[in-house]
C-alpha cells in the first residue's frame, strides 16, 4: 500500500474543539530537526481533517486506532470516514470500538472478526487510570472498574514491517491484544507503546526506524528490540494536532525522560552500551506485579564467592549465589495470596523462590534461612550480582535515597514462581552428550521407542467402553488444546501462574538458532487447529472406526506425534524433573551434593517410601549442553536443615566453582536444571573431566575488549556542547545506538550449526569442536557483552564447518536435494543421532502398517446423508401426490445443489492439495502454493455460507439451510463438506447421536477430569484394550 493510500494532508484551518479539552498553551506541532525543517517520519495512517473531526469529537482511543487500522491495511479510505460517521462513534471504546467495521463497511473484503469485548474493556479501565494520575495502573490498589486485583499494561498496539519496493518500508497496524504485560506499559499505560515483528531480511532498517512514526498525529519513536520485536513509544510531540487533557497527553514523558527513569546514563557510565541496552529488557518482561516493599525493607547482599587470590574482580564461575538473593517467609506469602487472586491454585502453598524484577535487579529470590515467620513485614534482600542498573549513587544503598525513587521501582514484578516438572524431554544436543558418556544407544533406543508407545497407545485406543472419552482426553492432551485455551485465558499472567511448561518457554528448553532442529516441522498453528477439529468431532459423536474423515484425520495427529519423537528425537525422561536451581542457603551441603524435595511425587509413590525426594546419584544438566563436561553426575542428599526449600534443586556453596558454572556456565538466576534420576542413564554415565576454555580464547577469537563503548563514552558523545547538538541529534545518536541489534548479526545460529557439524564429523569431545562450543556461548552472550568475534577467524570458521547439517540433523523444514554440502563422518564407530534415526524410522513404518490395517470399509456415513435424504424422500412424495409444492420445493433442491456444486468445482476440486516434492518445488513455493490454495478454498467457503442467490422459502420453512447445505455437500463430496462446513456436520451427527445443548465457551473450557480417565482406563484394561500395537 502505498503511503498516500494511509495519509491525506488537507491544508485548511484545524477545526475548533467542542467537546475535547485541549492543553491551552499548545500548539499544533511538528517535529522538528536541529535545523528547523522536518525530521524524516513515516505515516502510518494519519489525515489532518479527519483528526481534527475525531479529536473535536473526542473518540476514545481504540475508535481511532481501529479507523486507522482500516486505512492502514486498505480497507476504507480516509475520505470515506466522513462527519457522520465521527459522531455515530462517539464513546467509551466498548461502546464505541466494535461499531467500526460495520459503520465503515469492510472494503476489499475485510473479514469480520467477533470483537473482542475484553480488549477494549480493559482499554477503558486503563484511560481511566491515566486519568486519574495515581499510579494505579502499576498495580496492587485493588479492585478498579469491575477487575479485581487489576494492574494495566494488559493491551498490546501491534504491527507489521512491511517491503513496498526494495529497501522502502511501511508500518501496518494489528489488531490490538491482550498477551501480556510489563512494567514500561503499566507505568505509562499500554496506548502509548506499540510493537513490531522484526522482518527475517530487513536491508536499511535501522535507517527506517531512525525515524518518527506518525499515528493520527501522534509520534512513536522506536527506543528497543526485543526477542526479535522493536517497541516504540508514543512521545510528547504530535503531529498537527493539539494535545488533549481529557485523553491524558498531559501525562505522556518524552524518550530521555523514560531513559532517566528506568536506566539513568549518568549512574551506570561504566557499563558496556551492549550491556546497558540489555538492560531495558527488564521494563519489557512479561510479569506480574505482586507485591511493593518498603524502603526500610530492602537490603543489600554480598555475594558468596569460592576462596580467590588476587586484586581483580572475583570470575562469575566462582561466585555461588550469582543472581540469587532471599527474601523471608512473609513476602513469599503475599506473593502466595496475589497469585491465588489471580487464579494460581497450585497445591495452595508458598513458593520457596520466585523469579522477578525490582529496584533494577533481576534473578531469583529464595526464601530466607531464618526470617520464615508469615507475621513480619515483607523483606528483600538483593545481592550486588543482581543490581543490573543503578537507581542511586551509593551501595549499599541508603533508605533516605530510596524514598526519593519513583514507587514502581519498589514493586516486585513476577516472572514465574518456582515449581517443579517431572518428566523432561531429551533434545538431540542431551543426547549426544549421554552417548559420549558411555550411555549405551541400546537403552536410548529403548527410551524413545518406550516414550513414543506411551504417547500413542492413548490415540489409538477405539473400541470398548468410553473409549470416545478416553480419546478424547488422549486428543485433547497430545495437541494441547484445553491447555492452549487456559494460557490464552491468563495472557501474560500464564508463566507466574505456572501453565507454561519449561521447554515450551523460549531459551528454556531446545536451543533457539536457525539450525536447531528440534522445531515443530509441521506449523504449530496447523497443528493445532487440526486437534481443536477432531476434538469437536469427538464432542459430536464421530468415532474413528465410524468415519473414513475421522479415521483420516486421527492419522494426520497420530503421524505427527510420530515424527515428533523420530525426526526429533522427543524422547520424554518420566524419571526426572526440572526446576530452579538455588544456592544453599545454610551452607549445609558438600561439593558434589545436591537437594531436591517436590511438592509432588517425583516418583512411584507404591514403589518409594519418600517419592517427594531425591537420594543417590543423579545427572544434573542445563539446556543447552554443548560440551562433554555439561552434564555432572552428583550425589542428592536428604538434609533437614532444607526440609522447607521444595520445588527447587539446591546447589552446594562448596568447591573451587560454583557447580551451577559447570552446567553450561549456567548461574542461579533462574536458571532451570533438569534431574534425571532414571538408573538406566545415570549407572553407565561417565562424567568426563571439565572442559576448559582454549588459552588466550578472547584474545585470539574476539576483537579487544578496548573496541567495546561504555555508556560514559555515549554520554560524552551525546554531550558535545561546542558542536551545538540539539535535543533531537542527541536522541537520534542515542537511538542509532539502541536499535543496532536490528541489523547486528550476532552469527548464533552459525556458530550452532558449525558446532553440531564438528560433533558429528570430527567427534563430540574434539579440540575444534569444544571451540567452537565455546564460541556459541560466548556468541550468545555477545549482546550484553559487546564482543564481536575476529572477522578472519570468523571467515575460516564459516568456510570450513557452515556446511549443510547432516540427516539425522537436518530440519524438516528445510529439506536438502543432495549430500554434497555436508560433512563426512571422520571418526570412527556410529553417530547416536543416526542410530536413533534408523530406529524411528522403522517405528514409523510399524506404526503405518498397523494404523492402516484398522480402517473402516463403510465410506459414507447415514447420520450426515439423512438431512438432505429425508427432504428428497419428502419432495418425492409430493411429486407422486401431484401437489405443486413438490415441484418447488424439487426447484429449490437444484438451486442448492447447483450452488453446493459450484463452490466445490472452484473451491476444491481445482486445487492439487497434495504436496510436491522439494526437489520440484522449494520450500517457500511450497508454502506459497499452499496460502494460495487455501486463500481459494476460504472465499468460496464463504460464498457456500452465504447459501444460493435465488431465494428458498420452502427449504428455509422446513429447516436449517446450513444443515441441509451440509447434508448434500458430503453426499457429493464428503471432504469437501468437512472444509467448508464441519460444525453443521457436526451439529447433525450430534442430533443423531443425542445432542447436549451447550454454549461454546462453556464446550471449550470442558476437558475430562483425570479420575475419570484413571477409572475408564482401568476399565479399558480389565477388557485387554490398553495394548493395541
Amino acid at each position: 500500500m502505498c503511503r498516500e493510500t494511509a495519509v491525506r494532508v488537507v491544508e485548511q484551518a484545524p477545526v475548533a474543539s467542542t467537546s475535547a479539552s485541549v492543553l491551552p498553551e499548545a500548539e499544533l506541532g511538528v517535529p522538528q530537526s536541529a535545523s528547523g525543517s522536518i525530521p524524516d517520519i513515516s505515516f502510518i495512517a494519519w489525515d489532518k481533517d479527519v483528526q481534527d473531526r475525531m479529536d473535536a469529537n473526542n473518540l476514545a482511543w481504540g475508535v481511532q486506532y481501529e479507523i486507522a487500522r482500516g486505512v492502514s491495511d486498505g480497507s476504507w479510505l480516509w475520505s470515506n470516514v466522513t462527519e457522520e460517521i465521527i459522531r455515530d462513534l462517539r464513546g467509551s471504546n466498548a461502546e464505541a470500538a466494535p461499531k467500526v467495521d460495520k459503520l465503515l463497511n469492510r472494503s476489499k473484503g475485510r473479514s469480520v472478526v467477533g470483537f473482542n469485548e475484553k480488549v477494549w474493556a480493559e482499554l477503558d479501565r486503563e484511560q481511566d487510570a491515566i486519568l486519574e494520575n495515581s499510579y494505579r495502573g502499576l498495580g496492587l490498589q485493588g479492585e478498579w472498574k469491575g477487575e479485581k486485583e487489576w494492574y494495566g499494561g494488559q493491551v498490546q498496539q501491534v504491527a507489521r514491517i512491511f517491503e513496498v519496493e526494495k529497501g522502502n518500508y511501511h508500518l501496518r497496524l494489528e489488531r490490538m491484544e491482550m498477551r501480556k504485560s510489563h512494567r514500561f506499559a503499566r507505568y505509562l499505560g499500554s496506548r502509548h507503546f506499540m510493537q513490531c515483528k522484526v522482518p527475517d531480511k530487513f536491508e536499511a532498517g535501522q535507517n527506517f526506524l531512525l525515524k518518527k512514526f506518525i499515528l493520527c498525529g501522534r509520534v512513536f519513536v522506536p527506543f528497543c528490540v526485543k526477542d526479535g520485536n522493536v517497541y516504540l513509544l508514543e512521545t510528547k510531540e504530535n503531529y498537527q494536532r493539539r494535545p488533549s487533557i481529557s485523553q491524558g497527553d498531559q501525562y505522556r514523558v518524552d524518550f530521555d525522560e523514560l531513559i532517566a527513569w528506568h536506566n539513568p546514563m549518568h549512574l551506570n557510565g561504566k557499563q558496556s552500551v551492549n550491556k546497558w541496552i540489555a538492560r531495558f529488557d527488564l521494563g519489557l518482561s512479561t510479569s506480574v506485579p505482586v507485591l511493593k516493599f518498603e524502603a526500610e525493607n530492602i537490603h543489600f547482599l554480598e555475594d558468596e564467592h569460592a576462596p580467590h587470590q588476587g586484586p581483580e574482580k572475583v570470575p562469575t564461575e566462582k561466585i555461588y549465589t550469582d543472581g540469587c538473593g532471599f527474601m523471608n517467609g512473609a513476602a513469599l506469602m503475599i506473593i502466595a495470596r496475589q497469585l491465588a487472586a489471580i487464579g494460581h491454585d497450585r497445591d495452595a502453598r508458598r513458593p520457596t523462590a520466585v523469579q522477578g524484577r525490582i529496584f533494577g535487579s533481576k534473578g531469583l529470590w529464595v526464601l530466607h534461612p531464618y526470617d520464615q515467620s508469615p507475621d513480619s513485614p515483607p523483606r528483600i534482600w538483593i545481592r550486588d550480582s543482581q543490581v543490573k542498573v543503578k537507581l542511586t549513587p551509593n551501595r549499599p544503598w541508603l533508605v533516605d535515597e530510596l524514598r526519593n525513587l519513583h514507587p514502581a521501582h519498589f514493586i516486585f514484578d513476577l516472572v514465574a514462581p518456582s515449581r517443579a516438572s517431572v518428566g523432561a524431554r531429551l533434545s538431540r544436543s542431551t543426547l549426544m552428550n549421554l552417548s559420549h558418556n558411555k550411555v549405551p544407544t541400546e537403552v536410548l533406543a529403548e527410551l524413545m521407542k518406550t516414550s513414543l508407545k506411551r504417547e500413542i497407545e492413548p490415540l489409538m485406543s477405539w473400541d470398548g467402553p468410553n473409549t470416545d472419552v478416553l480419546l478424547h482426553n488422549a486428543v485433547d492432551r497430545s495437541g494441547r488444546v484445553s491447555l492452549s485455551r487456559i494460557q490464552r485465558a491468563a495472557a501474560g499472567s500464564a508463566r507466574a501462574l505456572g501453565l507454561v511448561r519449561r521447554f515450551d518457554e523460549k531459551n528454556q528448553g531446545e536451543e533457539d538458532d536457525e539450525s536447531d532442529g528440534d522445531g515443530d516441522p509441521l506449523d504449530a498453528d496447523e497443528t493445532m487447529h487440526l486437534s481443536d477439529k477432531i476434538i469437536c468431532m469427538l464432542q459430536a459423536g464421530f468415532m474413528p472406526l465410524e468415519s473414513v474423515y475421522m479415521y483420516d484425520e486421527m492419522r494426520k495427529a497420530i503421524l505427527r506425534v510420530v515424527l515428533k519423537f523420530v525426526k526429533e528425537y522427543r524422547i520424554v525422561i518420566p524419571e526426572s524433573a526440572d526446576a530452579f536451581i538455588v544456592p544453599d542457603p545454610c551452607g549445609v551441603l558438600n561439593e558434589g551434593e545436591i537437594h531436591f524435595k517436590s511438592s509432588r511425587n517425583l516418583r512411584d509413590p507404591l514403589v518409594y517410601q519418600c517419592p517427594d525426594i531425591l537420594t543417590g546419584d543423579v545427572l544434573i544438566y542445563r539446556n543447552p549442553c554443548r560440551l562433554p563436561s555439561d552434564i555432572q553426575k552428583v550425589k542428592a542428599v536428604q538434609h533437614p536443615a532444607l526440609s522447607e526449600y521444595v520445588d527447587v534443586i539446591v546447589l552446594p556453596t562448596k568447591g573451587a566453582q560454583s557447580l551451577a558454572s559447570l552446567l553450561a556456565g549456567g548461574d542461579v538466576d533462574g536458571d532451570v536444571a533438569v534431574c534425571i534420576y532414571d538408573q538406566m542413564l545415570v549407572q553407565p554415565f561417565r562424567t568426563p573431566p571439565t572442559s576448559k576454555e582454549p588459552p588466550n580464547f578472547l584474545e585470539t577469537y574476539f576483537k579487544p575488549v578496548s573496541s567495546i563503548q561504555t555508556v560514559d563514552n555515549l554520554w560524552k558523545e551525546m554531550q558535545r556542547v561546542d558542536e551545538g547538538l540539539s535535543p533531537g541529534e542527541r536522541q537520534r545518536i542515542l537511538q542509532r545506538v539502541l536499535l543496532k541489534s536490528t541489523t547486528a548479526n550476532y552469527e548464533i545460529g552459525k556458530y550452532s550449526k558449525c558446532h553440531e557439524n564438528a560433533a558429528y564429523s570430527l567427534g563430540y569431545d574434539h579440540q575444534d569442536t569444544i571451540r567452537l562450543a565455546f564460541m556459541f556461548t560466548t556468541v550468545l552472550d555477545s549482546r550484553k557483552t559487546g564482543l564481536e568475534v575476529n572477522h578472519e577467524l570468523y571467515l575460516k570458521d564459516m568456510k570450513r564447518f557452515f556446511k549443510d547439517l547432516p540427516e539425522c540433523m537436518a530440519d524438516p523444514k528445510r529439506p536438502q536435494l543432495d549430500n554434497s554440502n555436508r560433512l563426512r563422518r571422520m571418526v570412527r564407530g556410529p553417530f547416536i543421532l543416526d542410530e536413533l534415526l534408523k530406529e524411528g524410522k522403522a517405528l514409523v513404518i510399524e506404526h503405518e502398517k498397523n494404523y492402516d490395517s484398522r480402517k473402516p470399509l463403510k465410506e459414507k456415513d447415514d447420520d450426515l446423508v439423512k438431512p438432505w435424504k429425508s427432504v428428497a424422500e419428502y419432495c418425492k412424495t409430493l411429486i407422486e401426490a401431484k401437489d405443486d409444492l413438490g415441484l418447488r420445493l424439487a426447484a429449490e433442491l437444484d438451486t442448492v445443489k447447483t450452488h453446493v456444486e459450484t463452490c466445490c468445482r472452484h473451491g476444491w476440486q481445482g486445487i492439487a492439495w497434495g504436496q510436491s516434492s522439494p526437489v520440484k518445488q522449494s520450500l517457500s513455493k511450497q508454502k506459497k502454493t499452499k496460502a494460495d490454495n487455501n486463500k481459494t478454498l476460504n472465499t468460496w467457503a464463504k460464498k457456500f455460507a452465504l447459501g444460493p442467490d435465488v431465494p428458498v422459502p420452502i427449504l428455509r420453512s422446513l429447516g436449517d439451510l446450513d444443515l441441509l447445505m451440509a447434508s448434500y455437500a458430503f453426499d457429493y463430496k464428503p471432504r469437501f463438506a468437512f472444509a467448508v462446513a464441519l460444525r453443521s456436520l457436526c451439529m447433525i451427527k450430534a442430533s443423531a447421536k443425542g445432542l447436549s445443548p451447550m454454549t461454546l465457551s462453556i464446550a471449550q473450557a470442558i476437558s475430562v477430569p483425570s479420575s475419570a480417565v484413571r477409572i475408564f482406563s482401568a476399565q479399558a484394561a480389565a477388557f485387554g484394550l490398553a495394548n493395541v500395537l
